[in-house]
Formats: C-alpha cells, structure tokens, sequence
C-alpha cells in the first residue's frame, strides 16, 4: 500500500483488522497510533509501501510487546539504502526489490536503551516468527518468511 502524507483526521470505525487513516497505522480494536507515516517512510520520498500483512505483523508486535518504539528505519527506497554504510542491496527494507517474491517492505529497525528493553523485543519476535540482527543500539527485525527465506538471527559488528 502506497500513501502520501496528508494532514491527521479522527480515525474512522471500520470493520476492516488493520486501517490506514490519513497514512497512520491505527489499532484495529482502539484506533490508537501504533506507527506514524513519518515513522515507516523511506526518508528521500516519504514513500510508505509495505509488504503484503506487514502491517498486521507490526500492530501485534507492537500490541505485545507492550513499550514504546522508536523506529530507527523501515521502508527504504533503493536509492536511500544505497547511501547507507553496511545496508545490504537486497535487504528487506526495500519498498522495490526485484531478488525477493515480494512487494513492499517487510523489516523495520527498532532502537533499544538497555539490555532489558531488548531482550524483551527479541522474545516477543521470537515468539510471533520475526528473524532479528542485533546492534549497539538498535535491533533489526525482519519478516524474511514473507520471502520464502529460512528464519534467521545475526549480528552487526
């Protein structure tokens, strides 16, 4: 799903499990805020476009989980992850990947604080089916299933 930013308006009622209101990932059952557009966009274009139930996975990590989270990075174009130092060219980042058989992204980056905070995050990814890459300062989080890839855990250095 690709959106635009746009000024915020009052979440809608709907039926629908997930909802995108004015480019905001809201709760299904309390539209609340889970994730803003400015969170989730690739920073060049503002492009928001996430694989096929990405969005579902992000609201029950988000759900379980239980703290806030401040996300570091999710979709990324292909230009933008280019200028990152150390980003992989088929990273699951990416809005547009042509190696992998899906459309849209399907990782997001989370900071973390201390060790508590992440060992937390890494259990509830865990037990929900994320593969996860660890950092000095944030984790990785991936849904790399959506790939049709093995799970899998690594390390920044």
């Amino acid at each position: 799903m690709t959106t635009k930013p746009k000024a915020p308006t009052p979440a809608k009622k709907t039926d629908a499990r997930l909802s995108w209101q004015e480019t905001t990932l809201l709760h299904p059952a309390t539209g609340m805020v889970i994730f803003s557009h400015k969170e989730l966009a690739s920073p060049d274009t503002g492009e928001v476009l996430l694989a096929d139930k990405f969005a579902e996975e992000l609201i029950k990590l988000r759900a379980l989980f239980g703290m806030p989270m401040h996300v570091n990075s999710c979709c990324r174009t292909q230009a933008h992850n280019t200028s990152l130092p150390g980003a992989h060219p088929r990273s699951l980042h990416l809005m547009h990947n042509s190696v992998h058989d899906i459309d849209g992204t399907a990782a997001i980056d989370v900071a973390v604080g201390n060790a508590a905070m992440t060992r937390r995050l890494l259990v509830v990814a865990i037990r929900l089916g994320w593969s996860f890459g660890l950092g000095k300062s944030f984790v990785h989080l991936d849904r790399r299933d959506f790939a049709k890839m093995e799970p899998g855990s690594f390390g920044y250095s």
